[in-house]
């Protein structure tokens, strides 16, 4: 549910958000410079975007119900979206890898963060590298990963 934000509280919270951004940036950097193996950088990498989606969250009033139980093996979620929003809920409920295309990768501010979130990049226009990808995401859920991703009609 989210509930109603006046401009003035806005306009104070944007600031905030920016020092959430910095600091997870931050966070992200040292953790993809940690020496480890890929599975645990990627789990930090998950519990960094956890923490800090759940913080903007918080900052901006959205509250989040869930029902159900999350499977204790890793699984494929798929789903749809209508705002920028719905990803930050998502990954902020499930521990997951998320698939997104190119094209984000190639977005000047969205790129950047979704490369320290560990996030998972397909090209969608070309489709003679989809077995690799393919072959990636499994190996995603062999290391014990969740993924979601959003297909988006294509």
């Amino acid at each position: 549910m989210i509930k109603n934000l006046s401009v003035p509280r806005l306009c104070f919270k944007i600031p905030l958000l920016l020092v959430i951004v910095v600091v997870f940036v931050f966070c992200s950097v040292i953790a993809n410079l940690l020496p480890c193996q890929r599975a645990t950088r990627l789990r930090r990498l998950v519990a960094i975007n956890k923490f800090f989606g759940r913080l903007a969250l918080y900052l901006l009033r959205i509250d989040i119900d869930c029902y159900g139980k999350i499977p204790d093996r890793p699984v494929l979620i798929v789903c749809n979206h209508m705002s920028y929003i719905d990803p930050l809920v998502l990954f902020t409920t499930f521990d997951a890898i998320f698939v997104t295309s190119v094209e984000v990768k190639e977005n000047s501010y969205l790129g950047p963060l979704c490369r320290l979130g560990a996030c998972y990049f397909v090209e969608r226009r070309n489709m003679f590298k989809i077995k690799r990808e393919i072959a990636e995401i499994g190996h995603y859920l062999q290391l014990g990963l969740n993924v979601a991703f959003f297909p988006e009609g294509t």
